[in-house]
């Protein structure tokens, strides 16, 4: 009789310890970081300065952001930048470029010029957004690669469904 209370009482311990357990990863999950509440929902853990080799320069980015005549706002960044990776999201998107040529201001400033956007927003901490009638556009700079500037165009509702409208308020009044 007491050899199966004791095996019982062990079985109970194992149920009881992998209840802990379950429940202890649980609550770290929620408690993580989520990358929504970031600049930018790119995760930028690794470097990628080995993927802009062969970049256009500086003067041939420029003039092709002058003299594009692509249609759309993906399409003229997506003509001019090195693609590194789209985040999806509920039926949206985000995608992402990189440059090793232009800075944030100067990437913005160039962006504003050739391409108009409804709104612009402060350059706070290393980081800018323009907004766009259908996309936004983050830039940022890289926080692995120190002469790297990342460039996310994410549609509207993809801003909608994954950033936190406090941090978008900290840029500025923004129609969401």
């Amino acid at each position: 009789m007491v050899n199966y209370l004791v095996r019982r009482w062990k079985v109970l311990q194992r149920y009881v310890l992998g209840g802990i357990v379950f429940l202890s990863i649980v609550l770290l999950a929620s408690c993580s970081n989520s990358s929504y509440t970031e600049f930018s929902s790119y995760n930028d853990n690794d470097s990628i300065k080995d993927q802009l080799i062969g970049e256009p320069s500086r003067e041939e980015i420029v003039n092709q952001l002058e003299n594009n005549a692509a249609p759309t706002l993906e399409g003229i960044i997506g003509n001019t930048f090195t693609f590194i990776e789209s985040v999806s999201g509920d039926q949206s998107v985000s995608n992402v470029y990189a440059t090793s040529e232009l800075d944030v201001q100067e990437l913005a400033e160039l962006l504003v010029h050739t391409t108009n956007p409804e709104e612009v927003s402060d350059y706070i901490d290393q980081q800018q957004i323009l907004i766009y009638p259908d996309h936004f556009v983050f830039i940022k700079d890289s926080e692995v690669d120190a002469d790297v500037t990342i460039i996310e165009v994410a549609t509207d509702e993809f801003v909608r469904n994954n950033y936190s409208p406090n941090f978008l308020s900290t840029y500025f009044t923004i129609r969401l």
